[in-house]
């Protein structure tokens, strides 16, 4: 899926004043391709990633997916196609159901035999076992728990993801874990990634171009290496 943004702008009143958290961005998502996008805090970044995936709904611009202009709220199948996976992966989980039933619940939406069976099988592949289906979120370390996300994620067969500091909350080794399923992800299915992150050198490793964010607007830096 290649996903095109030109002259984005979002607009937030706070406390009496306004913010532009982004302004006249213009980017282009190749397929089967990771895009970086590089910034601080409050740079505006998490707002253009949540306006890619349909989350909000932007001032003025056009989103184009496959050569053709979608408008927000975003319909069935991009819907579906486009996720996205958060910094902190508690926001993904109800904390009152079991990890079993918020994994169920993209079965549902796609109308797919649910087998608990199959369901430990992909378990294991993500480093989860059968034991962790009757915890709750809060009983899951933050490394399970995005990679849960992940999974859930998974079973709507996204074309596109865009990675909100997917790693960020993790301990070295959760994050390497991530990176190496995301990598795989891409390599078997040729998913497209928008990889938000304030890590310069994970960005370098890990995406085929970046783009640094000034002021809400992403500005286009050397292609990457990775």
């Amino acid at each position: 899926m290649r996903i095109e943004i030109q002259g984005i702008s979002k607009t937030f009143c706070t406390d009496g004043r306004t913010v532009q958290a982004v302004k006249d961005a213009a980017m282009t998502f190749p397929a089967g391709k990771t895009v970086g996008i590089l910034g601080a805090s409050g740079s505006g970044k998490s707002t253009l990633g949540q306006i890619v995936a349909g989350l909000q709904r932007p001032d003025t611009g056009e989103i184009l997916v496959d050569g053709k202009s979608v408008s927000y709220p975003y319909r069935e199948p991009i819907r579906r196609k486009i996720q996205i996976l958060f910094q902190h992966p508690e926001v993904s989980f109800n904390p009152r159901l079991t990890l079993l039933q918020s994994l169920r619940e993209p079965y549902l939406l796609r109308k797919l035999p649910f087998d608990r069976r199959e369901l430990c099988g992909r378990l294991e592949r993500f480093g989860l076992y059968e034991e962790h289906l009757e915890r709750y979120p809060h009983e899951l370390s933050g490394g399970e728990l995005q990679r849960a996300a992940l999974m859930r994620i998974l079973v709507l067969e996204p074309d596109f993801i865009v990675l909100d500091e997917p790693t960020s909350m993790l301990d070295s080794i959760s994050q390497a874990q991530i990176v190496r399923m995301l990598r795989e992800l891409q390599e078997q299915k040729g998913v497209t990634y928008l990889f938000i992150t304030h890590h310069a050198a994970l960005a370098e490793l890990f995406c085929d171009e970046i783009y640094k964010i000034f002021d809400g607007k992403p500005v286009p830096m050397r292609e990457s290496g990775g």
